[in-house]
């Protein structure tokens, strides 16, 4: 029976020491950053611009207008000042590589459907600013100025 009060305290001990243990090891040093501290950058989300509001956004210095329709298309009207990328060109990601991330993009095509997946594409390759204006149509409609 002495053998059990000598078992019962040497257990104690352990147990005290792996419990302070362990609650050293929930607590970070104090050198190390929390990663709840580290800001995280939200993808770009890709905005609708009503047609009536696309005239105001022209007027911008920070944004390029860009005609994602086929060059034929283009050349048969398109926004004043807007640049000519057709997005179903084989080389079209490389063309938006080579644009500046850091400006605003505001993106038409015929009807909305192609400057939607124009744009979806430069959002997924990190630009931070897109807008999708719809339908060249509509656009000059509104007021736009086309050649």
């Amino acid at each position: 029976m002495r053998r059990f009060p000598a078992t019962l305290a040497v257990l104690a001990a352990a147990l005290s020491l792996g419990t302070t243990a362990c609650g050293q090891k929930t607590s970070p040093p104090a050198s190390s950053a929390s990663t709840t501290d580290v800001p995280v950058a939200s993808p770009a989300v890709v905005q609708d611009l009503a047609p009536s509001d696309f005239v105001a956004k022209m007027a911008d210095s920070n944004v390029v207008v860009l005609d994602v329709r086929t060059p034929g298309e283009f050349a048969s009207g398109h926004v004043k000042g807007a640049k000519n990328m057709d997005m179903t060109a084989p080389d079209f990601a490389q063309k938006i590589a080579a644009l500046d991330k850091g400006k605003t993009f505001v993106l038409y095509c015929r009807s909305g459907n192609r400057s939607g997946r124009a744009a979806a594409q430069m959002q997924a390759a990190g630009f931070a600013s897109l807008f999708n204006a719809g339908g060249f149509d509509a656009l000059v409609a509104a007021g736009a100025p086309a050649e």
